[in-house]
């Protein structure tokens, strides 16, 4: 069985640096939207991105990929984490 962390404990065990990588479906970014971004977007629904978080879970920006995450969290100096 898996260890769950608290938000706080997460955070403190790296922060501010530690950013995490997490998986996020197109669908659950169209949820988010006004309905006239709904008709506007292209987002498909089953099309998966990754967002950035810092370890407070504070949002930072959305990507494509999960490399182009990766590969932002680094050129900004942070440590990129994984959660799934």
């Amino acid at each position: 069985m898996g260890h769950v962390l608290l938000i706080e404990a997460f955070a403190a065990l790296g922060a501010p640096a530690t950013v995490y990588v997490r998986p996020v479906t197109g669908a659950a970014l169209i949820a988010h939207l006004s309905e006239k971004e709904r008709k506007q977007s292209r987002l498909k629904p089953k099309e998966l991105f990754y967002e950035l978080h810092r370890a407070n879970g504070e949002y930072i920006q959305t990507y494509e990929g999960r490399n182009a995450a990766v590969g932002a969290a680094l050129l900004l100096e942070y440590v990129p984490v994984s959660v799934h």
